[in-house]
């Protein structure tokens, strides 16, 4: 599926080029690469992923799809499995991964996404999965990041008109829910084969029964979860309610892919709507508007009936 972008993408302007080129010799020094994974950018139509240790550029072909132009030193983004770190053992093996053992699924794609907002960043700085602002109250493993353990969350269906498939060893992504419950109920495609005007995930047709249709879908937010720990606790019997929609169903044993910037308000959307937050206008739980010159604070009480 493709989206209908209609926003003019960002660059980053001439007169911020200087500023961004001196953050950048200050965020690649070498004494922060314990706390900087990787600054993301866009220049001259193409992406790029910066790191202490190496750097990689890519671009968007015509058919939506990603190619690497060039890269130095190791690829930060190289390894884009869904499979690392797999199951509550296997994470806890592997606390608070460095770069070089990470993996940040669909990460060509959710660097573009994200450029493709007029509001997007110049840069946008992720943090490592071992650094935290302590002093402000935060923990390891602080939201935002692309790497897996914090972009990967669960994704349980169950229920009619869905397979009773189990566990099944894949992944889906956040923005693949809204086609899914759409293509679950019966909706009608639009001409473009889309669901809704702005999609960037899929309909999991393959999990579906297309010969029952259910008369409505329930669905549960389960925020910030992680998914080993609610499978784990599944299998052990300490979350029956949820191991029972399971066997009924199917879980993405993988997790299912939050997108960038992982953080609550922006995915919330995007499971709403199906589209990325760059494609939606949610582009975190707080950010500055180019448009209007202010911060936009989308948890504020005072704002978050019209934002």
């Amino acid at each position: 599926m493709t989206s209908a972008i209609a926003n003019t993408p960002h660059q980053i302007p001439d007169e911020h080029r200087e500023a961004a080129e001196r953050a950048l010799e200050v965020l690649l020094d070498p004494a922060l690469e314990p706390i900087v994974d990787m600054v993301l950018t866009r220049r001259d139509d193409r992406y790029e992923a910066l790191a202490a240790g190496g750097r990689v550029t890519f671009e968007r072909t015509d058919r939506g799809d990603f190619v690497e132009v060039s890269h130095s030193g190791r690829n930060p983004l190289a390894d884009q499995s869904t499979d690392r770190f797999v199951g509550l053992d296997a994470e806890r093996g592997h606390l608070h991964p460095h770069r070089d053992d990470n993996a940040y699924p669909f990460a060509y794609e959710q660097t573009a996404q994200l450029f493709d907002s007029p509001a997007a960043p110049d840069l946008c700085v992720i943090h490592s999965a071992a650094h935290n602002w302590a002093d402000q109250g935060g923990h390891l493993g602080e939201h935002g990041s692309i790497g897996i353990v914090q972009a990967r969350a669960p994704m349980v269906i169950g229920g009619k008109g869905v397979k009773s498939l189990g566990v099944i060893p894949r992944a889906s992504r956040l923005v693949d829910t809204a086609p899914t419950i759409a293509a679950l109920l019966g909706c009608a495609e639009r001409a473009d084969g889309n669901y809704v005007a702005v999609q960037d995930g899929e309909p999991l047709l393959d999990v579906l029964d297309p010969s029952e249709r259910p008369a409505h879908v329930i669905g549960f937010l389960y925020d910030g979860t992680n998914s080993n720990v609610l499978y784990d606790l599944c299998a052990r019997g300490e979350a029956p309610n949820v191991a029972r929609l399971i066997e009924m169903g199917v879980a993405f044993g993988h997790g299912s892919m939050s997108s960038l910037p992982t953080v609550t308000l922006a995915n919330h959307t995007s499971i709403i709507t199906g589209a990325h937050p760059g494609h939606h206008g949610i582009l975190n739980n707080a950010w500055f508007d180019r448009a209007s010159g202010e911060q936009i604070i989308t948890n504020s009480s005072a704002t978050w009936p019209w934002r």
